[in-house]
């Protein structure tokens, strides 16, 4: 039964998915508009949850932004905060607001929540509700949905034309103080350029020569200078984007495809997972916890939050377990005093027993850290699950994992959110035979 019930749980998640993201991909797309419009004015993000698996979410999000795992991606400013009241007190007018709950609140809807603000015409709320009753399945659509909308935010950067507020009775975009991007699109004679807000006739001879196709500053009717073509970089990652337009509803669409294109990467992921590699995880930690044995969960950045997750649904369950990584008192002192690789060996030397279990979570498996912790705690009699992807990374082979759950992808949110639907067809296994 219990392997009936994660099994049950994969199906469940992959409809839902399905499900959400034909509907919502577009609403995605334009909210994270929205959010670079407010980011390049220099907004910030605040997100709330209620404390609990909730706010590992909302801790979890802020960390992507601060901290982007996108390679030459900027960092931007995101908070998470635990009482609503907190909302208005930290978050002015051009900031974002963002709310994760699970349906039981009624200071926002259920699901995710992105509200710009108020006053001015762009100002919108999009609040993206997931249509099933089973918080955790929700938690995961919510994960994927944040996490594109971090991924995603960053191509409106690329197109600077439309991070404009656009044209006023008092400003137009090419006559006020800014330079803005076009693209050109006639260059013989009297030139012609596509901006954010259309095609402009356009004196080019300060940049000549120029094509079609090249983009250019434009201000006040002038082309003042050319502009680099778009990284290779942002064109592997971004494949949709060129330097030809910066037309406002085919950004949009292409956006929302790729809204929907991520989905499908992390659905096969989920399709893919070794099922009887997880069956046996699971018959070893049903094992375990039957015989009174305490989960310690561990992580870095994203996947601390992910073991604060963890933490949260398994003592929902009536299972007993710590979050290693949820205690800064202990961090700080053990970084500080001995050196930062120690900081979760020393709290298994502390708090593990045998019979307990060790969780750890990490994309790459490089985690000096969480592997001192594996070493430990094999050393102390606890049986080690460890999280990864990488195909396995360093800990494929290793001496030190009983239980190694894989998600043979290279890129970070995909496979944090895999990782997610695995620890959470645990918990729903343990419920199963509780």
């Amino acid at each position: 039964m219990a392997v009936s019930a994660a099994l049950g749980h994969y199906q469940a998640v992959l409809q839902a998915g399905d499900t959400f993201f034909r509907e919502r991909a577009r609403e995605l797309a334009t909210a994270c508009w929205g959010m670079a419009r407010r980011f390049h004015r220099g907004g910030r993000l605040v997100i709330y949850a209620q404390p609990g698996a909730a706010f590992s979410d909302a801790q979890h999000n802020a960390v992507e932004f601060i901290h982007p795992v996108l390679v030459g991606k900027r960092a931007l400013p995101a908070v998470s905060v635990r009482e609503p009241r907190l909302l208005d007190l930290l978050a002015g007018p051009d900031d974002i607001r963002m709310g994760l709950t699970s349906g039981d609140l009624g200071e926002l809807p259920s699901g995710l929540q992105v509200a710009f603000g108020d006053g001015g015409s762009c100002d919108a709320e999009h609040a993206f509700a997931v249509g099933c009753g089973d918080p955790l399945v929700a938690q995961e659509i919510q994960e994927t949905a944040y996490h594109e909308l971090w991924e995603l935010v960053h191509v409106f950067f690329e197109h600077e034309g439309l991070l404009q507020e656009g044209c006023t009775d008092e400003v137009c975009i090419t006559c006020g103080d800014v330079a803005v991007p076009a693209a050109v699109v006639r260059a013989e004679g009297e030139g012609l350029v596509r901006t954010a807000q259309g095609e402009e006739r356009c004196d080019l001879s300060l940049v000549q020569p120029v094509q079609p196709g090249d983009l250019v500053m434009v201000h006040a009717g002038v082309a003042l200078e050319r502009v680099k073509p778009i990284e290779s970089f942002s064109q592997e990652f971004y494949p949709f984007l060129s330097n030809q337009t910066v037309d406002v509803p085919a950004v949009l669409a292409d956006v929302a495809r790729s809204v929907q294109i991520k989905w499908e990467e992390v659905a096969q992921l989920r399709r893919a997972v070794d099922q009887a590699a997880l069956a046996t995880a699971l018959a070893t930690l049903a094992e375990r916890v039957r015989a009174g044995g305490t989960v310690l969960t561990f992580g870095n950045g994203g996947s601390a939050t992910d073991a604060a997750d963890l933490t949260s649904d398994l003592q929902a369950v009536g299972v007993p377990a710590l979050d290693l990584s949820g205690e800064p008192a202990v961090l700080t002192a053990v970084g500080n005093d001995i050196g930062f690789e120690e900081v979760f060996a020393r709290q298994v030397i502390a708090l593990g027993q045998p019979g307990d279990v060790a969780v750890g979570i990490s994309t790459s498996g490089r985690s000096q850290n969480v592997t001192r912790a594996f070493e430990q705690a094999k050393r102390q009699g606890l049986i080690t699950i460890a999280l990864v992807g990488y195909g396995g990374g360093a800990w494929r082979d290793a001496p030190f994992i009983d239980h190694l759950l894989v998600t043979d992808s290279t890129y970070i949110p995909r496979i944090q959110e895999a990782q997610a639907t695995m620890y959470h067809a645990l918990v729903r296994g343990l419920e199963e035979t509780a």
